[in-house]
């Protein structure tokens, strides 16, 4: 009767069980037939298993619940009561178990060991309440009704039944397809799916901790070995996604630092102790902070979903076969791949906010990516969850485990390319730091999927890597890529389309980046000239050929726009001079004497004799390897005295404008249309061709026609519509 009105199997007043026993006790009286006895003492002796099953089961939730409290210990009152009851039915337990490594009797002689404080059942937190139901209900042919559920789980929200919860998304629920009777397939993720749907729960709760936390900063250490490594590094299985997140050469975040790049076996708990660290110092503990969270956040659940999605659809382990769980039928899928499936689903729905999910509709949103008030990426998520419930043919199931995380792909990528863009921005404001948030926050969110990138990138020097490591690196504030002003954003709009398979509707438009009006697609721009529109015939797919002329086309774009600038700025200029020389290291250096490819022209103008512009000065005309730079020095030395400063304006406006834009438009044509350096192959990017022209020649083309066009006057064109009509 006490059982009975724990587990709510009362009829009225009394115990279910109670009622049962007494009825067939009754009935036996009478029987006179011996078989027909021996199923009435079988039904008694059921009903006391019940009764004592019921009991193991909840020690089990009060050890669960102390060992989470960390009140665990040997020798409890708890303990010592479960190894009692456990003991009256153990027999009937190992015997009647067809599972010939007999896991159920040693988790429970493990349990209840009153010798030893027990610890958590295969990592999850109420593991061996869950696999306690599971057991009993496997090996003695209970059901739900006849257990019921132990008042104590019900008032703590702890359910080990997937078909009991239902999770709500924007675009209708997911309903689990596994139930508790499915949850022991091999003894492994009993609770698992408890502690799945406690998720967001514990990142909500970490949240809010470390938002106010100054100290005892250990804390977060303990939670993320308590609640989260169990889905990464702890996992009982794990991903191709995983084993490659593992290999992948990663940038230190210790400041006293210098160590190269490396890979970790343990890559979240290295970069979370690295991060605790960091947090303990205020100077850096906001940048802290964002590395924690996304990585307690996005990691977790990144991987930890994956890590069960692939178990589901497993089937081509020869070495272990106990490891394929999926099995091809027309009719049914296994138990195992259904509660493995869900476990997943569990990891990247949540409570739509603290989850992948979440983490979707936030950057559909800032990318234009958006269906109606959902992300697509996010409604493609449940789409394919759902219809993996349902799909039979472990093959299939392995093509919808990929369009899952192709879709959690372009929410990291979309993440990654925000946060280059922030970065960037701060780059050409000159406000970069180490240690800043946006650094901070786009290195772990890149460290998402940092494997992936690099094992999947077919270029043999890694350039994406070394690019991402460079950018996101903590230690150090982030410089300019190749010298491009957004540089780094487009670098990784084309190294992620390249590498990962997207495209640019798939990842759609960063706001920020369309409100200061930066493109990365030649494709999406019109020079407009008086003799009709030049249309740029590369696009951001091609833009990445050797990574090394990403963001060179918007700058080339943005040229017009600085020559005007510069031409205001000199003509009301009196002091400060050397502002056009920053201007000049900034915008314009990157296209002559920095430019990554040089013409004919270039190296001609380079070895010629050109005279001194100082007035003071007798020598002879020289040569210079940097003859902008000497000239232009010199003319702002000059435009420092007001008796020469006209003169010295003219030379300034037609360095910035001509100089720049005829050698600058010229490296790039050359490079387009180069094929015969013998010594180095790399730079032939023209191949011959009767159907189509490299991407490469496409892109340097258009990087040349759009520094020679520009806006039309502050252009090479601009320039030559006013000889014409002199001449």
């Amino acid at each position: 009767n006490k059982r009975g009105a724990e587990f709510g199997t009362m009829s009225g007043s009394v115990a279910s069980a109670y009622e049962k026993i007494v009825k067939y006790l009754r009935v036996g009286q009478e029987e006179k037939d011996c078989a027909e006895l021996h199923e009435i003492y079988e039904d008694i002796e059921k009903q006391m298993r019940i009764v004592y099953s019921q009991s193991i089961i909840k020690y089990a939730f009060k050890l669960d619940k102390a060992i989470a409290a960390g009140t665990a210990s040997a020798f409890s009152d708890d303990q010592a009561e479960g190894q009692a009851l456990y003991r009256v039915i153990a027999g009937d337990i190992h015997y009647k178990d067809d599972d010939s490594a007999k896991k159920a009797t040693d988790m429970f002689n493990a349990l209840f060991d009153v010798r030893s404080a027990p610890t958590a059942h295969n990592k999850y937190t109420y593991g061996h309440y869950c696999a306690s139901i599971s057991h009993l209900k496997r090996i003695l042919g209970l059901t739900d009704a006849q257990l019921g559920t132990y008042y104590e789980a019900t008032a703590a929200g702890v359910t080990c039944d997937p078909s009991s919860v239902e999770f709500h998304t924007i675009v209708g629920s997911y309903y689990p397809s596994s139930t508790s009777d499915e949850s022991d397939f091999d003894g492994t993720f009993a609770g698992a799916f408890a502690d799945a749907v406690a998720m967001s729960q514990n990142i909500a709760h970490i949240n809010a901790e470390i938002s106010s936390f100054t100290t005892d900063w250990s804390d977060i250490t303990n939670d993320y070995t308590e609640s989260y490594k169990k889905w990464t590094e702890d996992s009982p299985t794990i991903s191709n996604e995983w084993t490659r997140l593992v290999g992948t050469p990663l940038t230190s975040v210790d400041p006293t630092s210098t160590a190269a790049a490396a890979a970790s076996p343990s890559p979240i708990s290295t970069y979370l102790d690295a991060a605790v660290d960091a947090a303990s110092t205020s100077a850096n503990r906001d940048a802290a902070k964002e590395m924690i969270e996304k990585t307690l956040w996005d990691a977790t659940l990144y991987h930890g979903s994956l890590n069960f999605l692939n178990r589901a659809q497993y089937d081509d382990d020869d070495s272990n076969p106990s490891n394929n769980i999926c099995v091809d039928s027309t009719t049914t899928r296994s138990a195992a791949t259904k509660l493995a499936w869900d476990i997943g689903a569990a990891l990247i729905i949540g409570d739509g906010y603290y989850s992948i999910l979440g983490r979707a509709n936030k950057r559909g949103a800032e990318f234009g990516t958006m269906s109606g008030s959902v992300a697509s990426a996010y409604e493609k998520i449940v789409k394919y969850l759902r219809v993996g419930q349902e799909e039979k043919d472990c093959a299939e199931l392995h093509e919808i485990y990929e369009d899952i995380e192709k879709q959690m792909r372009i929410v990291y990528s979309q993440s990654i390319i925000k946060y280059a863009f922030k970065l960037d921005k701060a780059i050409a404001a000159g406000t970069a730091s180490a240690f800043s948030d946006d650094q901070a926050e786009g290195q772990a969110l890149y460290r998402v999927i940092a494997g992936d990138i690099h094992y999947k990138d077919d270029d043999s020097a890694k350039k994406a890597t070394d690019m991402f490591n460079a950018l996101f690196d903590v230690r150090s504030a982030p410089t300019a890529h190749n010298k491009y002003t957004y540089g780094h954003y487009c670098a990784s709009i084309s190294h992620l389309k390249r590498i990962l398979g997207l495209t640019d509707a798939q990842l759609g438009t960063y706001y920020e980046a369309t409100a200061a009006g930066v493109t990365c697609d030649p494709s999406s721009v019109e020079f407009h000239t008086i003799v009709g529109s030049y249309y740029p015939s590369s696009t951001s797919d091609e833009s990445d050929f050797d990574g090394t002329f990403a963001g060179a086309f918007a700058d080339a774009v943005a040229m017009s726009q600085n020559i005007a600038h510069i031409n205001a700025e000199i003509s009301s200029f009196t002091t400060d001079w050397s502002d056009i020389t920053n201007d000049y290291t900034e915008s314009y250096k990157k296209w002559t004497e920095d430019s990554p490819t040089i013409s004919n022209e270039w190296t001609r103008l380079v070895g010629t004799p050109l005279t001194s512009v100082d007035p003071t000065s007798t020598a002879a005309a020289a040569a210079s390897p940097s003859p902008i730079s000497t000239y232009l020095d010199a003319a702002v030395d000059a435009a420092s005295t007001s008796a020469n400063r006209d003169a010295a304006k003219e030379m300034i406006e037609k360095t910035l404008w001509d100089a720049t834009l005829y050698h600058g438009s010229l490296n790039f044509l050359n490079r387009a249309q180069y094929d015969d350096d013998d010594s180095n192959p790399s730079n032939n990017i023209c191949v011959d061709s009767t159907t189509t022209r490299s991407a490469a020649t496409k892109l340097a083309w258009d990087i040349g026609a759009a520094l020679i066009i520009g806006d039309g006057y502050y252009s090479i064109l601009g320039r030559a519509n006013k000889r014409g009509a002199e001449f």
